[in-house]
């Protein structure tokens, strides 16, 4: 039994479409925030992190905090090394003593 090639052509298309459509849920998905790391001092950053710990966008609250994240690149990054990239950079040597104090440094779960 042989089938129109109209048919064929409409379920490739059905296919494909249907792959798009989970790609670009998981996508979505994998770009949701699900938690944050807020460093609090004088420069004020927020990253948040997707359900991979992974930081899926940084936010600073004032200009020293714009500042550093022009000169870092941290997306995609676990939050552990953005963390380490925040506090060994230049600009933030000066705030290290104020991020070692234990209520300075916060993790939020949504």
């Amino acid at each position: 039994m042989r089938c129109r090639p109209g048919l064929r052509i409409a379920l490739a298309a059905a296919c494909a479409a249907l792959f798009l459509l989970m790609g670009m849920g998981g996508y979505a998905w994998i770009q949701l925030p699900v938690s944050y790391v807020s460093i609090d001092v004088d420069p004020s950053i927020e990253l948040a992190l997707n359900r991979f710990d992974k930081v899926i966008s940084v936010a600073a609250y004032n200009d020293e905090g714009k500042r550093i994240i022009e000169k870092l690149s941290l997306k995609g990054k676990k939050y552990t090394e953005a963390i380490d990239l925040l506090v060994e950079s230049e600009d933030m040597k000066s705030w290290s003593g104020e991020l070692c104090k234990p209520d300075r440094l916060s993790q939020q779960q949504l």
